[in-house]
């Protein structure tokens, strides 16, 4: 949908126009050949020669005069419906309390009443067309009839100004042509039989160029008041079309916004959609690099479909610097630029080979992110054209929905390298957990075998097969860790369990007593959960064996209310935390050991002195 233009062509306006004199020629004739009243006869020649003038446009354009108004157009119609209704009963009422009306009144009140209330009807449901009939049909009724009987001299004719409004308001910029000549004319035929003596009105006109002069008078008072009638309904419409074009071009992007879609893909049909509403016959899109100090052409559309930079072949322009005066204001105003005349524009660089491709008019809209401009849009006119204010608004609300497009898919891409990097962070973890664990247990039982080769009757083969069983139970371990599986223990027993004949298996024949605490009672966790606490109680033994050199290992697990806590504490050498690196030995674990309680909202707090031991205490809470 495009910024539409006015629907009434000079052909249809002398078409209508000789359409009412010949019918009214035609009426003074057929009057005068049948001996009547030739006023008349005018009057009757008129109507039919405008309703004909009329049909003739319906007959050859079928235009859609009568699909539903606009949504705005029928609120505003329920709106005037009311007002108009309102007025009806005060003009009733002000007739009964001895105010002097026409002859016909109160009939003509009451007829205005009863077409408000079939036009509510129609307008609930759903006919607004035939409700916006209904009411212009019947607000003109009292208002000439008693125009009519005040006569032309009368300020009540300037109450015609009110039904111009409310059929450009209801109608659309459709509305006020029709109003305007149908109180034009019967302005002309009121004043004519005020001259004729057809009838004496309360304040008569003088001599005819009185008259004359008083037809003139209303004919501008109209005019104005219908100019005044179509830029209202102009503003409605367009303001209502650029809207229009913002939600279409919203809907455009986030549809096309799917795991699936490139960016390329996005700008494509951004692409397609300029071209469209704006009615452009080619459309440009241009990136700034940063790196090379560029601008580039990245997408053009162009011939009804959207090429690549590489498909435009000869015609793509070269790459652009950055300092040239048209990259250079847009920066600095940050607003559309108009190029009215390319041949004679010395802002464009590359003049020659625009002027080739036969541009005429050009519409520069940049692409705003914040304080930085990505790029700008080329809307490309082969004709000398100027853009509306509604034109260049609703070229940036499509800039804008294509910047949206691009900066979701930056942090879309942004949040794949995130996960990417995540994964590896976990793996690294799982790795360290199993692998390393698992090692340092085989080196205990390997050099505990060492002993006992030096000592008479050692048990070395007992040594040897614990070794083996785990070296088999880290690797089974660690391919569950890699896939991110629950481990094996956990799927058996629960974690107070699972937390000690891990440990078992890891100090067995080590210099190490171990004393356990949990409760009897203990709560059904996530299995994420549970997976990270047992990691969790492996690596804190694990860092006791490998650096503490303790002799004494304390495990707790507490169950809060809303919360789970584990401990772990030694009576080791101990280290200094503020000094400890990833680096370091036991660095890595710790930082692992963070980045996993971490991920359940908890923290780990480490506790440690040179000579002192070491308590690591993990909360977690539950969220109970």
């Amino acid at each position: 949908m495009h910024i539409s233009r006015t629907p009434y062509s000079w052909k249809f306006i002398v078409a209508w126009s000789a359409g009412t004199a010949l019918g009214g020629a035609a009426g003074i004739a057929l009057s005068r050949w049948v001996n009547s009243d030739w006023v008349v006869g005018l009057a009757l020649g008129v109507v039919a020669g405008g309703l004909a003038a009329i049909g003739w446009r319906l007959w050859r354009e079928r235009p859609p005069v009568m699909s539903p108004l606009p949504g705005v157009n029928a609120r505003l119609l329920r709106w005037a419906l009311a007002i108009t209704a309102l007025g009806a009963t005060v003009y009733l009422l002000a007739g009964w309390a001895g105010v002097p009306f026409n002859l016909f009144f109160p009939w003509d009140g009451v007829g205005l009443l009863a077409l408000c209330g079939l036009a509510e009807i129609l307008l609930r449901r759903g006919r607004s067309f035939w409700a916006a009939s209904c009411l212009m049909s019947g607000v003109f009724l009292p208002i000439a009839f008693n125009a009519q009987f005040y006569g032309m001299n009368s300020p009540v004719n300037a109450l015609y100004l009110l039904g111009i409004l409310i059929s450009g308001l209801v109608l659309g910029s459709n509305g006020f042509f029709g109003a305007l000549m149908a109180i034009s004319i019967l302005t002309a035929l009121f004043t004519l039989g005020e001259q004729t003596g057809r009838w004496t009105p309360v304040y008569p006109v003088g001599a005819p160029a009185q008259g004359l002069g008083l037809v003139l008078f209303w004919w501008s008072v109209y005019a104005a008041g219908a100019w005044l009638s179509w830029l209202s309904a102009r503003s409605l419409e367009r303001a209502l079309q650029v809207s229009r074009g913002q939600m279409l071009a919203l809907a455009h992007t986030l549809n096309a916004l799917t795991p699936e879609t490139s960016l390329d893909r996005i700008l494509q049909q951004a692409l397609s959609a300029i071209a469209a509403q704006l009615d452009a016959p080619s459309v440009s899109l241009f990136l700034h690099d940063g790196q090379r100090g560029e601008v580039r052409l990245h997408l053009a559309y162009l011939n009804g479909r959207v090429m690549s930079a590489a498909d435009v072949n000869d015609d793509a322009p070269c790459p652009l610097p950055a300092d040239l005066p048209i990259w250079k204001e847009l920066l600095s105003t940050r607003r559309p630029l108009v190029v009215e005349d390319v041949a004679n524009d010395p802002r464009l660089k590359q003049r020659a080979r625009l002027i080739a491709q036969g541009l005429q008019t050009i519409l520069i809209v940049p692409l705003l992110l914040g304080a930085e401009v990505l790029g700008y849009f080329s809307i490309n006119c082969l004709t000398r054209r100027r853009f509306s204010a509604d034109e260049i608004e609703l070229a940036q609300a499509l800039a804008q929905q294509v910047t949206l497009a691009m900066q979701l898919t930056r942090l879309a891409e942004q949040n794949q390298k995130a996960a990417l990097l995540e994964e590896r962070n976990r793996m690294a973890r799982e790795i360290h957990d199993t692998l390393a664990q698992g090692f340092t247990g085989i080196v205990i039982q390997l050099e505990a075998a060492e002993d006992a080769l030096s000592e008479p009757g050692g048990d070395v083969n007992r040594h040897l097969t614990r070794a083996r069983d785990l070296a088999r139970e880290s690797l089974a371990e660690a391919r569950r860790s890699v896939y991110a599986l629950r481990p094996q223990s956990l799927e058996r027993k629960p974690l107070p369990s699972a937390l000690r004949d891990s440990i078992t298996a890891l100090t067995t024949d080590a210099p190490l007593s171990v004393e356990w605490q949990w409760p009897e009672q203990w709560p059904t966790l996530p299995p994420g959960l549970e997976a990270d606490l047992l990691r969790l109680g492996q690596e804190a033994v694990i860092n006791a064996l490998r650096h503490a050199g303790a002799t004494r290992l304390r495990v707790a697990l507490r169950a809060r209310p809303d919360a789970v806590e584990m401990e772990v504490s030694d009576n080791g050498r101990g280290f200094d935390p503020h000094r400890l690196n990833a680096g370091a030995p036991g660095g890595f674990g710790l930082v692992g050991m963070r980045e996993r309680a971490a991920q359940h909202g908890g923290e780990l707090i480490v506790t440690s002195a040179p000579a002192g031991g070491t308590t690591v205490k993990c909360r977690i809470p539950t969220h109970a």
